[in-house]
């Protein structure tokens, strides 16, 4: 098998600086680091050839540090540390990978993790060959940056089995698990001599000098009050305690307790049942303005659903139409995005594009519908975030041109609906790039920026008109990129020479306000030479009236500004 020592071009000795695994954030989002463990500790290079008949470089244990802490998965679920220089239960890594970078807020990563410790990794989901520490760090890698982690790491247990020695592992997985979790209330797994397996495998060159307490309230086992060990990691058995969940608000951590108040919290954990989980809400950045966002909620998109099976027949498979059940009941019950997985994702492509006109032409308006019902929920986005790696949804966005009329009016209202809740928002202005079929480079944020332009400034539909005015004025609530203020504003500024109602010009006004305090001198200039003249507004209301005369002052201070100059 490979060793990391074959993928110099994508890890790095663990000398290298370690100390830049930190909340960093750059122009395309916070780093994101894949440490890996060798919790053989080079025992596996020199001893695999005699058990296995086959020479393996390390036995594998993978985290991911995300905003300054350590995720991992063990029997128990996930759990979480925060990162300090190296020093964690597994010892020191002995390589790092940047995997990429992601615009995932800390807030919507924690959401994440927990539903993946309710569902797919949590308490009692751990296989020691088929279901480990590094399957858990290739899903949560790709959820932040669309890329997994190195395939040797992810084949080990694979190719450990495909042995005479690895199918007699296989056979004693009950006794090393349970073995582990004993080891976590002072059983230690080394003095189980019953345990059949070879003693070379099992022992532990940390164990003599191994200080269970050095990690006291360093750790937190998101599914349980106590973390029971990956057997898959030996050498996690002696090293590994919890950490209070209240520390988990700050995504940097505090380590100050309250000896009391965590006896307390202990004994009271001791009387729930052990399927609790702990709930993560760190505090989010509050919003620029307070506006409400507008937002289209009177849609049914479990009607839609009937609908499309009304209309579509026997074209869809039994398969596919369990996973449309499976999306009638998510939209009718709360907290269950996590049943919405690639393929429903994929499922609603196919509606979306109407599978090369097979389907009837109001279908892609009824998916679409879904997905507006979808995008009200708070919890969608996690939804979303399991397309970053194929983005099906926004490569159909990104062609709204070509849709029909009553397409596009329904994308823009599915966009409004995005802006409704923090999260999806966040989702729609991620500027992370990839790649259209064409070679064009797009983003969430160019996709957003594109279709409320569009919608805006068509002359065919003024219904389109109106969700775009909408859209616009949702997307000025956000501080945005001088470029897309700039964009959005010369399309306000088009738009204002029609004859329109008091409260579309009065949201154009509000949203030009403030695009011009983001593009401080663009905007405005944009606003002289393109026009209207904005007194023309004057009289409308008061609340108008208001908006023209805080435009004027600003194109007063640029024109002073200028004489100066």
């Amino acid at each position: 098998m490979d060793s990391t020592k074959n993928h110099s071009n994508q890890l790095t000795s663990y000398e290298a600086d370690l100390s830049c695994l930190s909340t960093e954030s750059t122009g395309q989002g916070n780093i994101v680091y894949l440490l890996i463990y060798d919790l053989s500790h080079g025992m596996a290079k020199h001893f695999s050839y005699l058990l296995l008949g086959k020479q393996i470089d390390a036995i594998y244990h993978t985290s991911i540090v995300y905003f300054g802490n350590e995720y991992f998965f063990g029997q128990e679920g996930i759990a979480v540390m925060p990162y300090y220089d190296g020093s964690n239960p597994m010892g020191r890594p002995t390589s790092q990978i940047v995997l990429g970078y992601s615009e995932i807020p800390f807030v919507l990563f924690q959401e994440y993790i927990n539903t993946l410790n309710s569902t797919s990794f949590g308490v009692g989901t751990y296989d020691l060959f088929k279901h480990n520490c590094n399957n858990f760090s290739n899903e949560v890698a790709q959820f932040l940056t669309g890329n997994g982690i190195p395939p040797e790491i992810i084949n080990l247990p694979s190719e450990v089995l495909s042995t005479n020695f690895g199918q007699i592992l296989s056979r004693y997985q009950s006794p090393i698990e349970n073995s582990i979790n004993q080891s976590v209330t002072g059983n230690s797994f080394l003095s189980d001599q019953s345990n059949p397996l070879p003693p070379t495998l099992l022992d532990n060159p940390l164990n003599s000098n191994s200080n269970s307490n050095s990690f006291v309230n360093n750790t937190q086992s998101i599914g349980s009050s106590s973390i029971s060990n990956n057997p898959f990691e030996l050498l996690l058995s002696q090293r590994t305690t919890h950490l209070d969940s209240k520390d988990m608000s700050n995504p940097e951590g505090d380590n100050k307790k309250n000896p009391e108040a965590t006896q307390e919290k202990e004994e009271s954990a001791a009387d729930q049942d052990s399927d609790e989980r702990v709930e993560i809400k760190p505090k989010r950045k509050a919003p620029k303005y307070d506006d409400p966002p507008i937002v289209y909620a009177d849609v049914d998109g479990v009607s839609a659903i009937k609908k499309i099976l009304e209309l579509v027949g026997d074209a869809l498979s039994e398969e596919e139409r369990r996973l449309m059940d499976d999306w009638t009941d998510y939209l009718k019950t709360e907290g269950e995005a996590w049943k919405i997985d690639d393929d429903h994702l994929s499922l609603i492509s196919r509606l979306l594009n109407g599978e090369d006109g097979k389907f009837p032409p109001n279908v892609p308006l009824l998916t679409l519908e879904i997905l507006q019902s979808a995008a009200l929920k708070d919890d969608f986005v996690l939804a979303l975030h399991g397309d970053r790696k194929n983005h099906r949804l926004m490569s159909y966005i990104y062609r709204i041109e070509s849709l029909t009329l009553a397409e596009q009016e329904e994308l823009g209202k599915l966009l409004c609906n995005f802006c409704g809740q923090p999260c999806s928002f966040d989702w729609l202005m991620y500027i992370s790039e990839w790649n259209e079929p064409d070679g064009t480079p797009a983003s969430n944020c160019r996709v957003t920026i594109r279709v409320a332009v569009h919608a805006l400034l068509n002359d065919k539909l003024t219904t389109l008109q109106k969700v775009g005015v909408d859209l616009i004025f949702n997307l000025s609530l956000r501080e945005l990129f001088e470029e897309s203020a700039t964009e959005l504003a010369t399309a306000i500024l088009q738009y204002l020479h029609g004859n329109l109602e008091e409260d579309r010009v009065f949201l154009c006004l509000t949203a030009l306000v403030r695009f011009m305090a983001i593009s401080l001198n663009e905007v405005p200039a944009l606003t002289q030479m393109l026009g209207p003249d904005i007194n023309k507004f004057r009289g409308t209301s008061k609340r108008i009236d208001d908006l023209v005369e805080q435009i004027n002052m600003r194109l007063a201070t640029i024109n002073a500004k200028g004489s100066d100059d």
